[in-house]
């Protein structure tokens, strides 16, 4: 059976503006987490019962892999550095892909610089654009230290 081509497009722009207003609502919601995340870093709030980093915490409460966990903590370490990165990112005009190899990549004295170009390209011409950073290494929240019974 061949599809009408009208059906096809009309197909194509709703299913386009639902993706885009789906994806807008994760990326509010994504911002909510790290902004949680980084509460619980400022105030070492993720410490107890066990929990040996703030990954842990996130891994456990969000029940998330470990990648992801590890993203999102490193974006909630970054985003005071990254102020307009972050403020993109809350603005959902960057997603949670984008602004997780931006945290993973961009000097802070480069925000301003990524700020310009990230909102416009797509992931893999983010990915090129950013190879030229080293890897930053994340700033981790000090480990909890464990009693012994």
């Amino acid at each position: 059976m061949e599809i009408d081509p009208e059906v096809r497009r009309e197909a194509w722009a709703r299913c386009a503006d639902r993706t885009v207003s789906v994806v807008g609502t994760m990326n509010l919601a994504l911002v909510e987490l790290v902004t949680t995340i980084r509460e619980l870093i400022d105030t070492e709030g993720w410490q107890g019962a066990g929990i040996m980093s703030v990954e842990h915490w996130v891994r456990w409460h969000a029940c998330m892999g470990r990648d992801r966990a590890r993203n999102l903590v490193r974006v909630a370490e970054r985003m005071h550095e990254l102020p307009r990165c972050w403020a993109l990112f809350r603005e959902g005009r960057l997603t949670e892909d984008a602004m997780v190899r931006i945290a993973r990549r961009v000097p802070a004295e480069r925000d301003a610089n990524i700020a310009e170009l990230a909102p416009g390209l797509l992931i893999a011409q983010l990915d090129r654009v950013l190879r030229v950073f080293p890897v930053i290494t994340a700033n981790k929240a000090k480990p909890a230290t464990r009693e012994r019974s």
